[in-house]
């Protein structure tokens, strides 16, 4: 599968929004950003909490529910009766990748651990190995494209193998 990675995010989004629901927080700040991630081609991936939901009840044979998911009905729920909206705050300021790592590294300690999304060893494993060997998918050209799109040329980018 293309999308094994998409059952984390799917249920990051979800987690957010369900804390946000439980404290009447109207607003979710996201830290996406089309300038330095880009878009990603509809053939790579699918977010939709009713496709995970199939694709467990196919290999398992039951129903899921331990794992939150954010399907289309929920996020339309979130929006409009609870009045939630997802911030994606990276798009409306300026905003410089390699600046603010320089930044967490100075006042946090921060450690860059080598890569765009390896931060955990399954993230590099996936995205590093299995994309780009199985399916032909380097997820790497929809960060550079997006930097050379927004012309954000001073950021040089970690090309590794």
């Amino acid at each position: 599968m293309s999308d094994a990675e998409i059952p984390t995010d799917v249920t990051i989004h979800a987690v957010l929004h369900q804390v946000a629901a439980q404290e009447n927080i109207h607003y979710v700040l996201i830290g996406h950003s089309f300038r330095t991630e880009g878009v990603v081609p509809k053939t790579w991936t699918y977010m939709d909490g009713k496709y995970i939901d199939s694709v467990h009840k196919i290999f398992s044979g039951k129903r899921l529910q331990s794992l939150p998911r954010l399907t289309l009905s929920r996020l339309l729920y979130y929006w409009f009766v609870k009045k939630i909206h997802s911030i994606p705050l990276l798009n409306y300021i300026p905003y410089d990748k390699a600046i603010a790592a320089t930044i967490l590294e100075k006042e946090l300690g921060w450690r860059n651990y080598g890569g765009h999304h390896h931060e955990s060893l399954y993230t590099v494993f996936f995205q590093s190995y299995y994309l780009p060997k199985k399916f032909g998918i380097d997820k790497r050209i929809l960060a550079l494209s997006a930097r050379v799109r927004s012309g954000s040329s001073a950021e040089k980018m970690r090309w590794s193998k």
